[in-house]
């Protein structure tokens, strides 16, 4: 509640170096609330990546530190990208271009990064605009019985207004949305760690066998389009993106065997992701 009005009104006209002074000096008040999910983080780093339990803690304190973060970005987003004010390194652009130069369209694929939304708007603002691909109402354990009964709506009101340029998991229309932009030679984006579908396949993610929907693999598989790895690290003071070389995809004759057959690769490279920046994933405390 505190987020979503007195903040977030303040966020419309304080300068933008005094937000995040404010965010700074709220951060132990931050960690204090977020103790329990900080605790189940240190706990999955060292179950999945196998990161000795010393260096568990420090790093899932800055995993609690950089979704504070986010959450400053993301109230003032529309700023930040209006006036330029984003501060961008982009790595492997060339790899999106060629790509994009085969004029079928291309699939970006990633995962949830604490950078995702800055690279989307910075991206966008340059001229790459992409339709990522998000649940309607996504579950939220940090939310209680009360936020979840009075202000999730508005919270997923205030991420649209944020994020821009989506199509919904259960929007009917989903498949023909994606075609669309992908055939007019454009962009789409979807999270390989989203587990969100009725059609997957179970692959190793993380040291772990997980269900992977296959949707937008079959998209990728009929329209022929690219499909490019993007992740987004930082925030708005140092924002890092990467693109990964287009994957070389393997034909088959099904969803399935497609999916089996280039799925794999795509996880390999966002799981070294994880590896290398595992602060910058906010997946930590969903994932089982």
């Amino acid at each position: 509640m505190l987020y979503l009005y007195p903040v977030r009104a303040l966020a419309r006209w304080l300068p933008l170096g005094w937000i995040y002074t404010v965010g700074r000096l709220a951060e132990p008040a931050f960690q204090f609330v977020m103790r329990r999910a900080r605790r189940k983080a240190a706990e999955r780093l060292v179950k999945l990546i196998d990161l000795p339990s010393a260096e568990a803690a420090p790093v899932a304190r800055r995993f609690v530190s950089n979704a504070l973060r986010r959450s400053l970005d993301d109230l003032t987003l529309e700023r930040l990208a209006a006036g330029g004010k984003i501060r961008a390194e982009i790595h492997g652009l060339d790899h999106l271009q060629r790509a994009l130069d085969a004029g079928k369209g291309a699939l970006l694929v990633g995962a949830h990064f604490y950078g995702y939304r800055l690279a989307k708007r910075y991206l966008a603002d340059m001229g790459y605009p992409m339709l990522a691909v998000r649940h309607a109402e996504p579950p939220d354990e940090m939310m209680g019985r009360l936020g979840a009964r009075y202000l999730k709506k508005r919270y997923i009101a205030f991420l649209h207004d944020v994020i821009e340029d989506e199509v919904m998991l259960q929007d009917p229309e989903l498949a023909l949305k994606l075609f669309k932009r992908l055939r007019s030679g454009g962009l789409a984006y979807v999270h390989l760690d989203a587990m969100f579908s009725n059609v997957w396949i179970e692959l190793p993610f993380l040291s772990k066998p997980r269900p992977i929907a296959t949707g937008a693999w079959e998209i990728a598989r009929l329209s022929g389009c690219a499909v490019v790895p993007l992740i987004g690290l930082g925030d708005a003071r140092s924002l890092t993106i990467y693109f990964e070389p287009p994957l070389e995809l393997t034909p088959a004759p099904t969803r399935e065997a497609f999916a089996a057959a280039n799925l794999p690769r795509a996880l390999q490279t966002v799981a070294s992701y994880v590896r290398r920046y595992p602060d910058q994933w906010d997946s930590w405390v969903r994932l089982g």
